[in-house]
């Protein structure tokens, strides 16, 4: 019997699932992670487009520098919660996976009761993912079908007076100036295209 594949979130959940009353929930469209009612982690792939599988977590004062200095390719500064002192650690960097799970740990210690601390299973190891993710996987703009329609919109744009295309949050549009007038973005795996339509005043999605 083959075994099954494992990838990047799985691994990730089983790191959470081993710590006592760790739980999962959706936040601004990415999973992250609380004990007690208190954030310590969030899981990202391709956030804002920036290409990344990550994990950003909360950190002990002086962590981020310390590691971000000492291994730039794979510590970064995360968006948003960087000024509060969060680390975010790239997955698919080549860091171990037991550096991972320390990573993980250390945040949930942050804001975890000492008894829930105390109960953190010794020796806990995970194993590794067994296929890296397709681009597709983590930017679906690199699929197929996106890149076809992408060409044929692009074309479409490109025919009309002084437009140009551009990104905003990571994802393709085109704007006549300063003003977007076409934009992309993926919602629950379908690519949809908004138009700003100036006989309503309002944008129109499809």
């Amino acid at each position: 019997m083959a075994r099954t594949e494992r990838t990047v979130s799985d691994v990730v959940r089983e790191v959470m699932a081993s710590l006592p009353e760790a739980e999962e929930f959706v936040s601004h469209g990415s999973a992250a992670f609380r004990v007690r009612g208190k954030l310590f982690a969030t899981y990202t792939i391709n956030h804002h487009g920036d290409g990344r599988v990550a994990l950003n977590l909360i950190a002990p004062p002086g962590v981020q520098a310390t590691f971000v200095e000492m291994r730039p390719k794979v510590y970064f500064i995360p968006p948003y919660v960087g000024p509060k002192g969060w680390l975010g650690v790239e997955l698919e960097q080549g860091l171990d996976w037991q550096s991972v799970c320390e990573h993980v740990q250390v945040a949930y210690e942050v804001v975890a009761p000492p008894l829930l601390v105390s109960a953190i299973e010794k020796g806990f190891r995970v194993r590794p993912p067994t296929r890296r993710f397709r681009p597709e996987e983590i930017d679906p703009f690199k699929g197929q079908a996106a890149k076809s329609v992408l060409k044929s919109l692009g074309q479409l744009c490109a025919s009309l007076p002084e437009t140009e295309p551009g990104t905003q949050f990571g994802a393709p549009v085109w704007k006549a100036g300063k003003k977007t007038f076409v934009s992309t973005h993926y919602h629950t795996g379908r690519l949809k295209l908004s138009f700003w339509d100036t006989r309503i005043g309002a944008r129109s999605d499809n």
